[in-house]
């Protein structure tokens, strides 16, 4: 397995695609898909030609294996990665949950269940309409508090009593408050009835949410440590995810699909094979630790929450939504039933692709004896990046002319 063939499978898993030239698309909940760009860089995949033509300014090459164990932070790349975790397990989980309770809350719908599979109806009997109009207005007050899902990547930890040098987070910290004797949750008044049957609905969705340690992951890894945790803590709430989407999904005609999950097994080839390509700017790490930063969910989070405000109290009036061409994608409409004048933002146009000039390397008398060794794909790419060798009375520079340090690569 190359290096390649390890990121192509995670990247599909966290709702990306990739164009023929090879740079990253993101797919949005409404069935399109935008250029992925960090801070105004386009962010491409690590292939031997795009490396041999250089990142210049306006790439980013993703290569997250490069995480340097020295640096404390996150990098730029794996932040990326971050709020696209928390946008796809956010919309996962309201999508169905509103799914659930649109066919619990109307007693009509209940024939259609079959009986092997309506233990949730008797399970959430309490849910009624005014129930599922709270229940929504909750979730959406969440998301605007950042208190919906949260992904979070920390330096050392332990968990379950094992110390681990790096940890991921996801955690749905709206749970604990619904457990409080609060009644009023971020503005929104709920009856002791429904507060139970709220409980009762989200420990079906994602059971034991409430704790910290039950989608957390450690990881012990010299490669990538923060990397290595944060697939496998995503692997396994995407697990439950798409559990709920099988379950429900047909009964309960939920317009998601479940998501492509790569094997677990896949963080073992990271050690193998991440020295195919050289460290990249951009994926290394910060120096300091930071605290989780909230981040835009763009449309379906401004929709949502534009949609409860228009709403109220009263429970807004269906509407047809769209049919999802993609896995793991919907139209925004269907975040809240009545969303017909969600406004959705308008997207900056991305940074094209620029070819870079080619890297045309200098005579080198021992280029014959370098031919005997087995080829490697990135040797090409691999030369322009490495440091110039000293100099020294007497010898000479196999590479002919110092090469250039691509702009950029080291402190971040």
């Amino acid at each position: 397995m190359s290096i390649l063939d390890c990121y192509k499978p995670i990247l599909e898993a966290f709702n990306f695609s990739l164009t023929d030239e090879d740079a990253l698309l993101t797919k949005m909940p409404t069935g399109t898909e935008q250029p992925t760009s960090i801070n105004g860089r386009l962010l491409v995949m690590p292939t031997p030609s795009i490396l041999r033509k250089g990142m210049g300014e306006n790439l980013i090459a993703f290569h997250p294996l490069s995480e340097s164990m020295a640096r404390e932070a996150t990098s730029e790349v794996q932040k990326r990665l971050q709020k696209q975790a928390k946008a796809t397990i956010g919309h996962m989980l309201l999508q169905t949950a509103m799914g659930v309770m649109s066919v619990v809350a109307d007693p009509k719908l209940h024939k259609k269940v079959p009986v092997k599979q309506a233990g949730f109806l008797k399970t959430l009997s309490d849910l009624d309409k005014a129930a599922e109009t709270v229940i929504t207005r909750l979730m959406a007050a969440a998301l605007k508090r950042n208190k919906f899902v949260t992904v979070y990547l920390k330096s050392g930890g332990v968990i379950n009593g094992d110390k681990m040098n790096r940890i991921t987070t996801i955690h749905f910290p709206f749970l604990a408050d619904l457990l409080s004797d609060e009644q009023t949750i971020y503005g929104v008044k709920l009856t002791k009835k429904q507060k139970a049957v709220a409980i009762k609905l989200f420990e079906l969705l994602i059971p034991n949410g409430v704790d910290h340690n039950e989608y957390s992951v450690g990881s012990n890894s010299r490669v990538a440590p923060y990397f290595t945790s944060f697939v496998l803590a995503y692997h396994k709430v995407m697990t439950q995810l798409n559990a709920n989407i099988k379950t429900y999904g047909k009964i309960c005609d939920l317009k998601i699909h479940p998501i492509p999950l790569y094997d677990e097994d896949i963080v073992e080839q990271f050690a193998k094979v991440y020295e195919e390509v050289p460290p990249q700017r951009y994926n290394m790490g910060g120096i300091e630790e930071e605290e989780e930063v909230d981040v835009p969910w763009n449309e379906p989070v401004d929709a949502t929450v534009k949609a409860v405000k228009a709403s109220g109290t009263k429970a807004p009036a269906p509407t047809a939504p769209a049919k999802a061409t993609t896995p793991g994608t919907v139209s925004a409409d269907a975040f809240l039933a009545g969303m017909r004048n969600a406004q959705q933002p308008q997207f900056q146009p991305q940074p094209q692709f620029q070819p870079q000039p080619q890297f045309q390397p200098q005579a080198n008398p021992w280029m014959p004896a370098m031919q005997q060794q087995p080829h490697n794909p990135y040797q090409a790419a691999i030369a322009p990046t490495m440091p110039a060798m000293p100099q020294q009375q007497g010898f000479m520079n196999p590479f002919g002319q110092q090469p250039m340090m691509p702009q950029g690569i080291g402190l971040i």
